[in-house]
């Protein structure tokens, strides 16, 4: 049986943290256009906010003590939370009280007006205000030792300060720190770091999706101590996870950075780091800036138009500088945007706004959980069935742990990459012992690149076309019933026919994780 043939479907968005100022050197971004070209200024084109497809990130790089754009700590010994003061830091009115913490995030039916705490600039969208339920989660090991640094008011403080950053964005966090923080035990989630550098991380994810699904509708945060007891200011999050990572309050990068949390959940929303490389200071971005003969294309980061080019400057981070002179060419510093690294900023751009929304939609719409295959009950796996394809040679099983460690079942499907319409491919099932009327499920696969697909059984169309482009990068689709169908014994075929390209992208990708026959 072919495997793993043609290029992976979809890409990932693993948005790992390190605080190396070679952190994102070895990074590789595939891009395609509807037109087919391979931009080399970022992920979604120049001048063009919306998504395009496939982007593949890889290599986002070494877990050190310090993370999503920390320095290191001043203090290396973290205090107890149970006996620390809140930091004076938090000496400010208290944030505006939270709706209740058990209501589900709702987007209103009219667009209204943002919370106080700042005015929407003109240029800002108007969207429906959509509150998102906050839950913390402070994080020991499984003895109850090595809590993570933080309390419930330093994590209503970091909120307040969410709710300034995306109030242009007409979202709203909701935190009760009387109600939505509690202490979990898992040692593994407590040591959790990045999974795309240590592939033995990657059962700690599940873990860390299994405690976030215990509260549906809320975005899960994680606090963890880290590895060791000086702990780690790597923070992370994803398209590919529920929950946000994140470290104890004392693990924030330039003391107590106000936008860290915003940070980490613009990537939870699927954006990227305005800069492309973390430099370690101005001589090697003026170097680099040199070698690639002024093309000021090496310093950005999302392809957007609307963030300038972020020549990220490690020794500037907690600074003050307002811009940089390197060689010829002066460039303001974004100190403002969230999604750089510069301590406590203050705002989003229009285009990253537009890319969060349909991603939240996507979140909110799924209990801000992305769904999973992981508890199928006698599944079929489609990649380990026969199969034969036309045109032949363009299907074969494929690994889908870089999408998310867990979420499809045997962490494998069967992906097609078709690049014509009625392309097709058929998939024999096992042999039916038992005849009757059965009930057949499809476990089908979402993604920017998918297409739509027509199911047929036994050379009768069931169900009604499926569309597969997502605005997330790959995910499990929800369940797909294709209706009853009455079986005799022996074999039985399930075809898929390629009907329509993705929307944007223009192509024809397919993928089944497995399918389900119930009596």
């Amino acid at each position: 049986m072919p495997s793993g043939a043609g290029p992976q479907a979809g890409f990932v968005v693993s948005l790992w943290e390190a605080g190396s100022a070679r952190a994102l050197e070895n990074s590789s971004l595939v891009i395609r256009t509807r037109s087919g070209s391979s931009p080399a200024d970022g992920r979604f084109g120049r001048r063009r906010p919306r998504r395009t497809l496939l982007v593949a990130l890889t290599g986002l790089i070494a877990i050190l003590v310090v993370g999503c754009g920390t320095a290191v700590p001043t203090e290396t010994t973290i205090p107890s939370t149970t006996t620390a003061s809140p930091s004076p830091i938090l000496q400010t009115p208290a944030p505006t009280p939270p709706p209740s913490p058990t209501a589900s995030p709702t987007p209103d039916t009219t667009p209204q007006a943002p919370p106080p705490t700042a005015t929407p600039r003109p240029s800002y969208k108007p969207y429906p205000l959509v509150t998102i339920p906050i839950q913390a989660i402070q994080v020991t090991d499984d003895d109850g030792t090595r809590p993570a640094d933080i309390t419930p008011e330093q994590v209503a403080w970091w909120v307040d300060r969410a709710n300034e950053i995306y109030a242009n964005a007409f979202i709203r966090f909701a935190f009760d720190p009387g109600k939505d923080f509690a202490t979990v035990r898992s040692t593994v989630v407590n040591d959790m770091v990045n999974p795309q550098d240590h592939p033995d991380m990657g059962f700690a994810v599940r873990f860390a999706n299994d405690i976030a699904a215990r509260y549906p509708g809320k975005l899960t945060v994680l606090f963890r101590h880290g590895v060791g007891y000086v702990g780690t200011g790597l923070a992370f999050s994803s398209t590919s996870h529920n929950f946000v990572a994140m470290t104890g309050f004392q693990g924030a990068p330039c003391g107590q950075d106000g936008g860290f949390l915003a940070h980490e959940i613009g990537h939870y929303f699927g954006l990227t780091h305005t800069f492309a490389t973390a430099f370690g200071n101005q001589q090697e971005a003026a170097d680099a800036l040199r070698a690639a003969r002024g093309d000021l294309g090496i310093f950005d980061g999302d392809g957007l138009s609307d963030t300038p080019p972020d020549p990220f400057i490690r020794e500037y981070q907690c600074g003050t500088q307002g811009s940089v002179t390197l060689g010829p060419t002066t460039l303001l510093l974004p100190r403002s945007n969230v999604m750089s690294y510069y301590a406590n900023a203050t705002d989003l751009s229009p285009q990253q706004i537009e890319l969060i929304r349909p991603v939240l939609d996507f979140r909110v719409a799924n209990g801000m959980a992305l769904p999973t295959n992981a508890n199928l009950q006698a599944p079929i796996e489609a990649e380990s069935l026969t199969f034969e394809s036309t045109p032949p040679g363009v299907c074969g099983a494929q690994d889908m742990t870089p999408y998310g460690q867990g979420r499809w079942s045997g962490d494998q499907q069967l992906t097609c990459w078709f690049a014509q319409k009625d392309a097709t491919v058929s998939i024999r099932l096992p042999p039916v012992q038992t005849s009757g009327r059965y009930e057949l499920v499809a476990y089908l696969t979402r993604g920017q690149g998918y297409g739509t697909v027509q199911a047929s059984f036994d050379d009768k169309p069931v169900g009604k076309p499926f569309n597969a482009d997502a605005v997330v990068p790959v995910t499990p689709a929800a369940p797909l019933s294709l209706g009853t169908v009455v079986l005799s014994r022996g074999e039985h075929e399930l075809r898929f026919t390629a009907i329509e390209p993705n929307p944007i992208a223009g192509t024809y990708i397919f993928g089944i994780d497995a399918v389900t026959l119930t009596p």
